[in-house]
């Protein structure tokens, strides 16, 4: 079982603050703060790159393989869809078979809050199978 856990982008000092489950049951988060936004949960996943941890809104790369096609490589954002945490790219969702069992080859490239310009790089071949 994943540790439940989550950062939140503090706008005031520009930087994000972390929070166990057990930190906002107990009140030592400030979820009420003006400063405190964009709420992101963990996934569950380290990147492959530099095993850093892999929350909502990061903005992966991996590259796939899937028979007889060939490897290509993708920029998505990691957001919660239908109860599981995925690389999105704005185009079109991952394919389930490509989405989650890859995740060990996920290489965290930055985030939408701190990156914005990588949303503009988001790409994904589409597969129709």
């Amino acid at each position: 079982m994943r540790e439940i856990k989550f950062r939140a982008w503090h706008r005031k000092y520009n930087k994000w603050k972390y929070y166990t489950l057990q930190d906002l049951i107990d009140g030592k988060a400030d979820v009420d703060s003006e400063h405190l936004q964009d709420w992101c949960e963990y996934t569950g996943v380290k990147s492959e790159n530099e095993g850093v941890e892999i929350y909502e809104g990061d903005i992966v790369t991996r590259t796939i393989t899937l028979h007889p096609y060939e490897p290509y490589e993708t920029i998505e954002e990691v957001r919660l869809f239908y109860g599981r945490f995925m690389p999105i790219s704005e185009e079109v969702v991952t394919d389930s078979e490509v989405d989650y069992a890859y995740a060990r080859y996920w290489k965290l490239i930055g985030n939408i809050y701190e990156n914005p310009e990588l949303k503009k790089e988001m790409k994904w071949k589409t597969l129709f199978f």
